[in-house]
C-alpha cells in the first residue's frame, strides 16, 4: 500500500482519535480546578489514589484485547464469522475475567477497611468493568474511529455535568466515580446494539476453546499492558500508600498536567498501529518503512512538546490552583514523556505488529524491576521526587532494550 494512501488513513484516523484524547482529557483538565477547590489537596490525593486503582483494574479486565484485539480484528475484517468468533470469545473472556478480579478486589478492601467503605471498591470496580466491556478495540479493528469519538464525547460530557452537580466537597469523592459510571454503563449498552443492529456480528457464541486461546494468545500484551500501568501509574499509587495525601495531592497534580501533553501523542499512535500491522503483514521491509516514516515525525514531535512542557508547566500549575512546584519535578516528568511516545514507536508500533509481542513483554519486565526497586528506595527518602526519578530512569532503561530488540529484529528481518 502507498505511503499516499498510509498518510491519509492514518490522518483520517488521527483525526477521531484526537477528538477523543481530547475529550479524556480536556474534562479532567477543566475538572482539575473545580476539584482541588472543593476536595483541597489532601482529598484530591485520595481521589488520585482511588482512580490509580481503577486504571489497574480496567488493564487487568482489558487484557491486552485493545491491540491483540483490535489486531486480529485488522487481519479479518473482510471474514464476517471470523469478526462474529473474535468479538464473542473477548467479549466473554473480560466477563470471566470480571469475575476472578471481583473476589480478588473484595479481599484487597480488606486491608483498608478502616480508611474506604467496601461500596466505594464497588464503584471502583464497576467504573473499570464498563470502561472494559465496551468493545472499543473491536470499533478500532474495523476502523470505526469517528463513531468512538462520538460515544466518548458524550459518555465525558455526561460525566463532567453530573460531577460539577454533585460533588461539593471531600465528603463526595464517592459521587465522582458514581457519576462516570453512569454514562459508561449507557454507553456500553448503546455499543452493542449499534454493533448488532448494524450486522457487524450476530448470534451469541459462548466456545470455551476460543475464549481460552484469546486469553493465552493475549497474556504477553497483557504482561506488557499491566507493567505498563504499573510504570505510568505506580508513583501515585505507591505515594499513596506510604505518603501523605498532601503530598500525593503535589505530585498527582503536576503529573496530570504532563499527561495531557503526553495524551495528544496517543491518538497518531493508535492510528498508526492498524496500519503498521498491515504493512508487516505484506513484509518486514514495508513495516519498517511505514513505521520509521511516521515514527520520525511523531518522536520529533514529543521532543518538542517536552521542552514547552519543562517551559511552560510550573506557569500553568500555579495558575491552576495558586502553588508554587518544583521545577526538578517538572523537568523530570517532562523528559520522561518523551521516552514514553519513543517507547510506544519501539515497542508497540514494532516488536507487537510484527509479532515479537515475547520480546516487547521482556523489555518491560526488566523496567519494572528497575522501578519498583528505585521507587521503593527512594520514595522514602525524596518523596514524589524520588517517584520522579524513578519513573524516568526505568523509562530509560526500557529505551535502550527496545532501541537494541528493535535492532536486531530489523537486521534479521532483512538479512
Amino acid at each position: 500500500m502507498s505511503s499516499k494512501n498510509n498518510l491519509k488513513r492514518v490522518a483520517n484516523n488521527s483525526f477521531y482519535l484526537f477528538l477523543i484524547q481530547g475529550v479524556n482529557y480536556v474534562f479532567p483538565l477543566l475538572l482539575l480546578v473545580y476539584l482541588i477547590k472543593v476536595l483541597g489537596k489532601d482529598g484530591f490525593g485520595i481521589y488520585s489514589f482511588l482512580l490509580t486503582l481503577v486504571i489497574y483494574i480496567q488493564t487487568i479486565l482489558d487484557y491486552g484485547f485493545l491491540l491483540t484485539g483490535s489486531r486480529d480484528v485488522a487481519k479479518n475484517i473482510t471474514n464476517k464469522n471470523k469478526l462474529n468468533e473474535i468479538f464473542w470469545s473477548i467479549t466473554f473472556a473480560k466477563i470471566f475475567i470480571s469475575i476472578i478480579v471481583f473476589i480478588l478486589l473484595s479481599f484487597f478492601s480488606l486491608f483498608f477497611y478502616k480508611k474506604i467503605d467496601y461500596y466505594l471498591f464497588v464503584y471502583l470496580f464497576l467504573l473499570a468493568f464498563f470502561n472494559s466491556i465496551t468493545p472499543v478495540w473491536f470499533l478500532h479493528g474495523i476502523e470505526k474511529f469517528k463513531l468512538v469519538a462520538v460515544f466518548n464525547a458524550i459518555s465525558k460530557a455526561a460525566a463532567f455535568l453530573l460531577i460539577v452537580l454533585t460533588v461539593f466537597d471531600a465528603s463526595d469523592i464517592d459521587k465522582i466515580f458514581l457519576s462516570n459510571i453512569i454514562p459508561s454503563f449507557f454507553v456500553s449498552l448503546v455499543v452493542f446494539i449499534y454493533l448488532y443492529r448494524s450486522n457487524v456480528v450476530d448470534r451469541m457464541q459462548i466456545d470455551f476453546s476460543l475464549i481460552v486461546f484469546q486469553v493465552r494468545s493475549g497474556w504477553h500484551i497483557f504482561t506488557t499492558s499491566f507493567l505498563s500501568s504499573v510504570l505510568s501509574s505506580g508513583s501515585v499509587f505507591w505515594l499513596g500508600l506510604v505518603s501523605s495525601p498532601t503530598v500525593v495531592g503535589s505530585y498527582a497534580i503536576v503529573e496530570s498536567v504532563v499527561k495531557v501533553v503526553s495524551s495528544l501523542f496517543q491518538p497518531l499512535t493508535r492510528a498508526l498501529y492498524p496500519v503498521a500491522v498491515n504493512e508487516f503483514s505484506l513484509g518486514p521491509t514495508d513495516g519498517f518503512k511505514c513505521v520509521f516514516y511516521f515514527g520520525r515525525w511523531i518522536a520529533l514531535m514529543a521532543l518538542i512538546a517536552a521542552i514547552f512542557v519543562a517551559l511552560l508547566t510550573p506557569f500553568a500549575v500555579f495558575k491552576l490552583n495558586g502553588e508554587e512546584v518544583a521545577y526538578s519535578l517538572v523537568y523530570l516528568l517532562s523528559i520522561w514523556m518523551f521516552f514514553g511516545v519513543l517507547n510506544n514507536i519501539l515497542g508497540v508500533q514494532v516488536l507487537t505488529a510484527i509479532g515479537e509481542v515475547k520480546k516487547y513483554s521482556y523489555a518491560f519486565y526488566v523496567s519494572a524491576a528497575v522501578f519498583v526497586s528505585l521507587l521503593v528506595s527512594l520514595v522514602y527518602f525524596y518523596n514524589e521526587k524520588g517517584a520522579a526519578v524513578a519513573l524516568l530512569f526505568s523509562e530509560f532503561v526500557l529505551s535502550i532494550i527496545l532501541s537494541c530488540l528493535v535492532f536486531r529484529v530489523y537486521k534479521k528481518s532483512i538479512s
